[in-house]
């Protein structure tokens, strides 16, 4: 005896987890400036404007990113909106929230006041201190190191920028046909036998 559930509709719920699954490879597709997957997007006539950072901790954020991923052959973390990212994990979790906010306050302390107006000598000297996983520096700057890393490396490879610029990522492709190894070497491999042991 079967019994069907009244209110559900298979085919609508399976069309909508197939959707929900598709957007993150779909939205690099249509241009969404930014691209980080689980960060929503800011419609096209307003400004981006952060949820739990001050402005004046964003740009903190923003030079402290880019000191960690600068740019290179591909833009660095400014580029890919890494604060952006930054600001909404920091909205949404709070696992961050206390490394993040005493460490800015420590680090523009540090700097002689905002750390993302001095210059790149003196940021990279500040977190040069405080970067060694041996435990040297300040505790508070330590913390701020660690998560700062994290959320940034996180972010940026989520952006559009680390996912295609930086690693080279196309999408999943469908491939007609697979050819296997061509290396020689590989060609003669076989299993190993009793024999071989």
């Amino acid at each position: 005896m079967s019994e069907t559930r009244p209110g559900i509709d298979r085919r609508s719920v399976l069309r909508g987890l197939g959707l929900a699954a598709a957007t993150p490879l779909v939205e690099p597709l249509l241009g969404l400036p930014g691209y980080h997957a689980q960060v929503p997007s800011v419609e096209a006539d307003r400004r981006w404007s952060p949820r739990y950072l001050t402005p004046a901790e964003i740009e903190t954020v923003a030079a402290l990113a880019e000191c960690i991923l600068p740019e290179t052959d591909t833009p660095g973390a400014r580029a890919a909106l890494v604060h952006q990212y930054v600001d909404w994990v920091l909205s949404q979790e709070e696992r961050d929230r206390a490394a993040m906010r005493n460490g800015i306050g420590w680090l523009d302390r540090v700097a002689g006041g905002s750390f993302a107006s001095v210059a790149e000598t003196l940021q990279m000297s500040i977190l040069g201190s405080v970067a060694d996983p041996e435990g040297g520096g300040d505790r508070v700057g330590r913390d701020l190191f660690n998560a700062a890393k994290r959320l940034t490396i996180r972010g940026y490879y989520r952006s559009a920028i680390g996912m295609h610029q930086e690693l080279g990522y196309d999408g999943n492709k469908h491939l007609s046909r697979f050819e296997g190894c061509i290396h020689p070497e590989h060609q003669s491999w076989r299993p190993a036998t009793e024999r071989d042991v």
